[in-house]
């Protein structure tokens, strides 16, 4: 096999098509001879893959983007974003524009148009849609075409409870792969009544403060929402804290009243001796400050979540309430305070002399 053949190859999931071996300068002849000797398999017309690559769902979305420029969407493109919460897999989506053909006849023995041998316990949802831009499709490292990430979280609106939403948006902002702004202007453009998801979209984001930080993980997500439950008040997301060395440090929760916060650790990022020391280090430097931490894990969510919140609230009830501040004194001593400043009389009634009523 040519070189650049096996580097496209390689890159693109094993797929190819007659365009790019035209254009890369193989002649009828050669391609006729790469489907002869089995080295590549065709899939649609005009779309080869090589016999030697691995099947995958990528490389049925890799099929579908180049003969149909199909985008992959909504639990496709959640996969390839790295977002939580998507649910069981529910097949490969792809969306495509109204004026675009969903399939062309497919070849003999292959009544999906996916190709033989491909896996088949995944169904293929074809969505159609009138609003779909260049601003709402990007192009992965691996050529595959998907919704962006604000299109992305638009669409799955449409097939996922809104707690699932919730902490979709959350890992998003927090991860930067948009702004609040950005799934604002989604939803502007193509939110409307009848339209799946736009209720539910519009909904769990309009509950959300704008300038409020996300938090990191969906425990925490599920640990804000049960601290709230339970009447108690309000707690800072990431406040920052200056310590005297110059260095902040960002609580996951914080109440700036009592000075009391709560970090919540998952074993991923907190199981380890290093981590453990780290995190013994910045309790100190809590304390120091005059906060009082508590650590939340991740079990104590999944299986205890109503039990911890409890006993976090004894903790925190417990904690004596900051004393009033005093009332500032008078800059200038050698001048009493000025007295209160009352409404002036109603003027007198020209006639009776007396005031207006």
């Amino acid at each position: 096999m040519e070189p650049t053949l096996a580097a496209w190859l390689s890159k693109n999931h094993g797929v190819v098509s007659r365009t790019w071996l035209t254009q890369a300068g193989f002649s009828a002849g050669r391609i006729r001879s790469l489907l002869d000797s089995g080295t590549l398999i065709a899939i649609q017309r005009g779309v080869y893959i090589a016999t030697s690559s691995p099947r995958s769902e990528r490389q049925r979305l890799m099929i579908l983007c180049m003969k149909y420029s199909a985008v992959a969407s909504h639990t496709s493109a959640g996969r390839a974003w790295g977002f939580r919460r998507l649910g069981k897999p529910t097949g490969i989506h792809v969306t495509l524009p109204h004026r675009k053909r969903a399939f062309v006849r497919p070849l003999p023995g292959d009544p999906d148009g996916l190709g033989p041998g491909l896996p088949g316990d995944h169904d293929v949802t074809v969505h159609r849609t009138s609003n779909l831009m260049k601003s709402d499709v990007v192009t992965s490292h691996d050529g595959v075409l998907v919704t962006s990430a604000a299109r992305t979280v638009f669409d799955l609106a449409a097939i996922l409870p809104a707690a699932n939403l919730e902490s979709i948006i959350e890992q998003a902002l927090a991860s930067e792969l948009l702004t609040v702004e950005d799934l604002i202007r989604i939803g502007q453009r193509i939110s409307h009544r009848g339209r799946a998801g736009s209720a539910r979209f519009n909904a769990v984001l309009g509950s959300r403060p704008a300038d409020q930080p996300p938090v990191d993980s969906d425990y925490e997500l599920r640990f804000a929402h049960a601290w709230t439950n339970a009447g108690l008040p309000p707690l800072d997301r990431q406040r920052p804290l200056l310590l005297p060395s110059g260095i902040i440090l960002h609580p996951d929760f914080a109440e700036p009243r009592r000075r009391f916060l709560i970090e919540v650790d998952h074993a991923t990022w907190h199981g380890g001796h290093r981590e453990n020391m780290r995190d013994r280090w910045r309790d100190r430097q809590y304390h120091l400050l005059g906060w009082r931490s508590e650590r939340v894990a991740d079990e104590d969510i999944t299986h205890r979540l109503p039990q911890t919140i409890a006993e976090l609230a004894t903790i925190y009830h417990a904690i004596p309430d900051p004393p009033d501040p005093p009332n500032p004194p008078n800059p200038r001593p050698d001048r009493p305070d000025p007295p209160h400043l009352t409404d002036p009389p109603d003027p007198p009634d020209p006639k009776s002399g007396s005031p207006l009523p």
